[in-house]
């Protein structure tokens, strides 16, 4: 038993300052699409009770984007987890 997630985030043309140059340049910044899935499951209640793993995968596609003039944003980045309840 488990839950599956999927996002997809649509990030359009927009405009920012470039404070690498004096005065700040004003700079459009390209559009991009992101798609994040995840999933959490139920581990069969022999092996540990209660208990759940998660993964999460964000920027599936490995996109190169900007949020900020100057700044890369991540790249594909992958999380794992155990949930433990009593």
């Amino acid at each position: 038993v488990g839950t599956f997630t999927a996002a997809f985030t649509r990030t359009g043309v927009r405009e920012d300052r470039d404070f690498a140059t004096y005065p700040p340049a004003s700079v459009d910044l390209a559009p991009f699409t992101l798609i994040d899935l995840g999933a959490e499951l139920s581990l069969p209640e022999r092996l540990l009770p209660g208990a759940r793993v998660q993964f999460r995968i964000e920027n599936l596609a490995d996109v190169r984007y900007r949020q900020i003039a100057g700044f890369a944003a991540p790249g594909r980045t992958l999380y794992a987890g155990l949930k433990l309840h009593r």
